[in-house]
């Protein structure tokens, strides 16, 4: 049985459970936070958009990406460790922050 939404009703706000939802939640990062990389011997440089629903939407690609790691492989054309490529504007990692989250919540 399907349950039906109520005529008016209004979705609620998203929650974001995917890679990064655990740094969203905890209010670490948060949706329009802006990640970039610049890989200097290959002279290539990324940029990406974190969204609400847990995404990153990197320049010029029309689809947003699921993880750090995907968002980059678009980009560098390699299969690339996109939580250590990332930084934040404070120069911080996504996976510093991921480190930092576990630390003070062991319970994640």
């Amino acid at each position: 049985m399907r349950r039906r939404r109520a005529p008016n009703a209004t979705p609620g706000p998203a929650v974001p459970h995917g890679p990064l939802g655990g740094l969203l939640q905890a209010g670490l990062l948060s949706a329009g936070t802006e990640l970039t990389f610049h890989q200097r011997r290959a002279n290539r440089r990324g940029r990406a958009v974190i969204t609400a629903e847990d995404r990153l939407i990197v320049d010029g690609h029309a689809s947003p990406f699921p993880s750090p790691s995907k968002a980059a492989e678009a980009i560098t054309g390699n299969v690339i460790n996109g939580w250590t490529l990332w930084h934040l504007p404070d120069g911080r990692t996504p996976d510093g922050l991921r480190r930092e989250h576990q630390r003070d919540d062991p319970h994640n």
